[in-house]
């Protein structure tokens, strides 16, 4: 199996450096947009100023700039996967 260029057959999943996006939209309902889209790179214990550099970049390739401190409720559906938007675990850069 290939990610990208990368023979990734005998890598272990959590070395493979990419996450999953749920059909269902699995945004936390709890946190904000800001939290939701910024919640991989906390995990992997990023600097907050970079975390919040990436979400804002993610933001404005998205059009999300005015919804970050929304709730996943307050969403319509078409911005719910667009709030979804990944990194990079390996790169931090937007996939």
């Amino acid at each position: 199996m290939r990610i990208g260029d990368r023979l990734v057959n005998n890598v272990d999943p959590s070395d493979r450096g990419i996450a999953m996006m749920f059909q269902n939209y699995a945004l936390y309902p709890h946190m904000t947009v800001r939290q939701n889209i910024g919640y991989g790179l906390k995990n992997r214990k990023t600097f907050a100023d970079v975390i919040e550099a990436k979400v804002q970049q993610a933001a404005k390739m998205l059009n999300l700039n005015d919804y970050l401190d929304s709730k996943p409720s307050q969403l319509s559906g078409g911005q719910r996967p667009e709030a979804l938007q990944m990194f990079d675990k390996n790169t931090g850069k937007a996939i």
